[in-house]
């Protein structure tokens, strides 16, 4: 079955099965276990289907994929220094969530302390939660690397903090240690509604940003180029490979924008450039509400900026609304024939 398992894993996520092996070949270097051909054959099935399967992403990729190994200071500096900006709700959830997960780890470390204390056979627990660490050394993985091993270790971090309420002793006594296992669980459920949903204004898509993107894949054929004020937006699940996607927070005029706090003209010029680069294919641009609370939630750029842009994008002779909702607007060139 486990082999099975690994199998499947191998094929179907990307980081799961290195942190499966470092599992295994942990728990067999410290004679945890008797299957101590599984690290092996996880090494296998990985490397065949990287060989195999990976080969073409790889031999374009391969520099962003090896590229980090290694950059410990780098990785958790992109993990978690990186996450420590924008507007200040977002400043107080990422900073909540850290001091909720150093408060799980506290009390698992609490927990491994007890347990080796009363002599309890929990070391392979420890070192499945302890190994998934390792991954932090190879890959920064876009920047979520240390939520994965939190989640990796997870498990078996709830296994060693149980350990410091459970008891092996008579019932004497209970009622104090029930009492604190209560308060420590309501404030876990606290945290954790925090942890969980605190950045779900930035997070979650309203009906209005989906039926904007619904309808510019409605108006769009294949080969148009489709314009967005940032990455924020439920698209690309339709015909992924037939368009072509830009993002105006990456074009020049609003990296300028943002620095200074400038005039928007230049920006309006650059879209208006870019849009009118897609040859005798049409062009859209949509900016919806979750692009905005992206920009602002994360810190890359001031409050209300895309709005602005919007506004100019709305009273620029160049261009021409084919749709609004009070959530999401879709414009094209107004020297473009509108094609249904």
């Amino acid at each position: 079955m486990a082999i099975v398992v690994i199998a499947v894993v191998s094929a179907t996520h990307q980081l799961t099965p290195f942190a499966i092996l470092l599992a295994l070949a942990a728990l067999v270097l410290a004679n945890q276990t008797s299957a101590r051909g599984l690290p092996l054959i996880a090494a296998v099935l990985t490397g065949a289907w990287i060989t195999f399967m990976a080969t073409a992403y790889l031999k374009g990729h391969l520099s962003s994929v090896t590229g980090k190994i290694g950059h410990l200071e780098e990785n958790v500096q992109s993990n978690v220094g990186a996450r420590l900006s924008g507007s200040p709700e977002h400043r107080e959830v990422a900073n909540e969530r850290l001091l909720f997960s150093a408060s799980v780890w506290g009390l698992a470390a609490l927990g491994t302390i007890r347990s080796f204390k009363d002599r309890r056979p929990y070391a392979a627990y420890l070192l499945l939660a302890a190994a998934p660490f390792a991954l932090v050394v190879l890959q920064p993985y876009g920047g979520e690397v240390v939520l994965r091993v939190y989640l990796f270790a997870l498990p078996f971090v709830a296994l060693l903090a149980s350990a410091l309420f459970d008891s092996t002793t008579a019932a004497r006594g209970s009622w104090p240690k029930t009492a604190v296992l209560i308060l420590v669980s309501a404030g876990l459920l606290g945290g954790n509604l925090i942890a969980r949903y605190g950045n779900e204004r930035l997070e979650y898509f309203t009906r209005g940003d989906v039926a904007a993107t619904r309808e510019l894949y409605r108006l769009a054929r294949p080969g148009d180029i489709l314009v967005a004020g940032s990455r924020n937006l439920p698209w690309k699940f339709k015909g992924y490979d037939e368009f072509k996607y830009r993002i105006v927070a990456e074009t020049e005029a609003w990296k300028r924008l943002v620095r200074t706090n400038g005039d928007m003209a230049p920006v309006v010029k650059e879209v208006e450039s870019l849009m009118k680069s897609g040859g005798p294919g049409g062009s859209y641009l949509i900016v919806t509400r979750s692009q905005k609370v992206y920009l602002e939630g994360f810190g890359f750029a001031p409050e209300g900026s895309l709005t602005r842009f919007q506004n100019a994008i709305a009273h620029s002779p160049s261009f021409r609304s084919v749709y609004a909702n009070p959530d999401g607007d879709v414009f094209v060139l107004r020297q473009r024939a509108f094609r249904r």
